[in-house]
């Protein structure tokens, strides 16, 4: 919901008005739609218990109304995983013609993982809508299809639609093109939407998305600019401004935002675990470890952030020297994902700053076999071998990356990528002059940027990456 329904002066009103009675203990009348209103703003804060009891309350003045129910549904499938409990919401809505009905019937089903059930569910109930509800229909199918990341099922939908100059329309073609890496267009069509509606924050921060996912960072900080000028405590323009800040590796004005981000959702663990993670980025691990701690206290059950903020509290307190506590971090994350390629890693790497070398070598031979992308796990296992000591090793595991990638070209470009720059670490490390040349070669055509940040310190501070291979020629003798 806007930020400018929960502004208004009638919503101020009404939410004083109901947190006043539920202090007193007093009864209030509310319109259903107010009280929804209501338990959606505590829903926006991360206040799911108050939430809970808004829509609770509504269902008690008025036990068969839509919206009430329909909350209470999506509140059981999304935050509780509760699909059954979901379905019994749903059937006590008494308007069963409504098609907000229909969709959350189809949700469920989606949630479910059914969703071809769902497709032919909501086949038949197009054809028996009346016609003038037909677009409308269709868009928001495929809207909810987008919420779920399957795109197909959206295209499908969004493509019944007659009536292309709507903003719905325009706007779910620019996610399906932006899902299928197209970003000129995606971004064409959020600046065309902007012209017409320029003070629309939602619609900067879409754009500030995809400018993201497209490297333009410093456009897409721009667009959070312009989110933020129309409403300064849009919670979504800071987070993307944070996190494109942080990519550029300006931790400092990154730690800004995602403070922000904490104290305009204080309820919600997200602000306090991104400034963890970018303090462990600065090395300031024990400032670290407090704001984690803060986000793992804040946690729902069911957050998808919990596994990575135990991870993180893993590693930052294996930083700081505390062995007992990183092991017990780690064991705890594994414990909720046991086949977690990531977690195995870390539980491997830690395995070997304690000298558990057999250890480790069974644990990372685990999480290779246990993952979808083994190339990317077999990256991060020779880093760990060369950040311990083990640098024979971590040449050996990158030339075996090499010979995969050259028998059936299945890695990831990123992962390529640095593949040939820590080859080149290693070879320089261990004064491999047979093939240093062609690893600085191919590290620097990859990724000029990424080669000096980590070949950097065998080469002068000033020395442009395009020229390290012609330094390393003279200076031979010194390697």
């Amino acid at each position: 919901m806007s930020n400018k329904i929960f502004e208004s002066k009638e919503f101020r009103h009404n939410l004083q008005m109901y947190e006043e009675a539920c202090n007193t203990g007093n009864s209030i009348y509310l319109e259903a739609d107010d009280l929804i209103d209501i338990a959606e703003y505590y829903q926006s804060k991360g206040e799911y218990k108050k939430a809970i009891a808004a829509a609770d309350y509504a269902i008690s003045i008025f036990p068969g109304a839509t919206s009430p129910l329909l909350f209470r549904s999506r509140m059981s499938l999304i935050y509780e995983k509760n699909s059954q409990k979901a379905n019994e919401w749903a059937d006590k809505i008494e308007d069963k013609t409504d098609l907000d009905y229909y969709y959350l019937k189809a949700e469920i089903l989606i949630a479910d993982n059914h969703e071809k059930l769902a497709d032919k569910y909501l086949e038949e109930i197009f054809e028996n809508i009346s016609q003038d509800e037909h677009d409308e229909f269709c868009l928001d199918i495929a809207n909810l299809y987008i919420d779920y990341n399957l795109y197909k099922y959206a295209k499908k939908w969004m493509n019944c639609a007659n009536k292309k100059n709507y903003t719905l329309y325009q706007e779910i073609d620019a996610q399906i093109a932006s899902s299928e890496g197209n970003y000129v267009k995606s971004k064409k069509i959020y600046n065309k939407i902007l012209d017409k509606d320029p003070y629309n924050n939602i619609y900067w921060n879409k754009l500030a998305t995809v400018q993201y996912l497209s490297n333009e960072i410093d456009d897409s900080i721009v667009s959070c600019e312009y989110a933020i000028a129309i409403d300064p405590n849009d919670f979504e323009a800071y987070f993307n401004k944070a996190n494109a800040l942080f990519y550029l590796h300006k931790y400092e004005e990154a730690l800004k935002n995602y403070k922000k981000v904490a104290e305009l959702n204080p309820n919600d663990e997200t602000g306090e675990m991104f400034q963890g993670i970018t303090l462990s980025s600065m090395s300031k691990f024990e400032e670290s470890i407090s704001h984690l701690e803060k986000a793992e206290k804040l946690l729902d059950k069911s957050s998808p952030n919990r596994i990575e903020i135990l991870k993180q509290l893993a590693y930052n307190y294996d930083q700081v020297g505390n062995t007992e506590l990183s092991y017990k971090y780690i064991k705890k994350a594994l414990n909720i994902d046991p086949t977690n390629p990531d977690l195995l890693v870390l539980e491997g790497h830690m395995d070997l700053e304690n000298g558990k070398v057999d250890e480790a070598k069974s644990v990372f031979e685990k999480a290779i076999n246990m993952s979808i992308n083994s190339e990317e796990v077999m990256l991060h296992i020779a880093l760990s071998f060369y950040d311990n000591g083990y640098t024979n090793a971590s040449y050996k595991l990158l030339n075996t990356l090499v010979h995969i990638h050259q028998s059936h070209e299945s890695t990831p470009s990123y992962v390529w990528k640095e593949i040939w720059i820590y080859l080149a670490l290693c070879a320089l490390t261990l004064h491999d002059h047979d093939r240093i040349p062609d690893f600085l070669v191919k590290a620097v055509e990859k990724d000029p940027e990424k080669s000096k940040t980590i070949l950097g310190p065998f080469f002068p501070e000033k020395l442009k990456p395009e020229d390290y291979l012609e330094y390393y020629k003279s200076h031979i003798t010194q390697y």
